[in-house]
């Protein structure tokens, strides 16, 4: 524990370590660096092949879909990529696109209102812990709503039947 530098001291660690013990330190390392891997590939290139690699990679690693806070990273990826392919207007695509967001967001809401979490991944299975408390008051569906609302490369589509569903399917009767 006396290694400063964080990558060296997981090595060191994973190396000594024994049993369940090795097992938990593993996984969260694992995760811990699966989690940064991602954050760069979606912050570093925003192209479809970046939008297409993050989508492909999580359902192998979590083949169970027990994604937990990895919905949010899925709700803005098919956001990008329904950006992209207004751009080339494919819109039936990017409205797909919009779709998998909106049920990603609606599914950080659910997760937004539990206070732990636990990936039940074989290959992460010991990574759990409690969640991270947050002052704001908007959730991934109201900031899902905000992104169709004030992004102008959805005008074409915005006046669409499965356009408007996914703007007004969470508001309840009158609202």
């Amino acid at each position: 524990m006396r290694i400063e530098n964080e990558s060296e001291r997981d090595d060191a660690l994973c190396r000594c370590l024994d049993g369940e013990e090795k097992i938990i330190h593993s996984q969260k390392t694992a995760e811990k660096y699966l989690n940064r891997f991602l954050f760069h590939l979606k912050y570093g290139n925003k192209s479809f092949a970046a939008c297409e690699a993050m989508e492909q990679l999580l359902p192998i690693l979590f083949p169970d879909e027990n994604y937990q806070y990895y919905h949010n990273l899925l709700q803005y990826n098919a956001l990008n990529k329904a950006y992209l392919l207004c751009g080339q207007k494919h819109y039936d695509q990017a409205m797909e696109e919009l779709q998998k967001a909106r049920f990603h967001a609606g599914e950080m809401v659910k997760y937004s209102r539990e206070t732990h979490y636990r990936f039940t991944s074989p290959l992460f299975d010991h990574v759990y812990g409690v969640k991270n408390e947050t002052d704001s008051e908007v959730t991934d569906t109201d900031d899902f709503i905000s992104c169709l609302n004030n992004n102008s490369c959805f005008d074409p589509i915005r006046d669409s039947e499965d356009f408007r569903a996914l703007i007004y399917h969470h508001l309840p009767p009158g609202g």
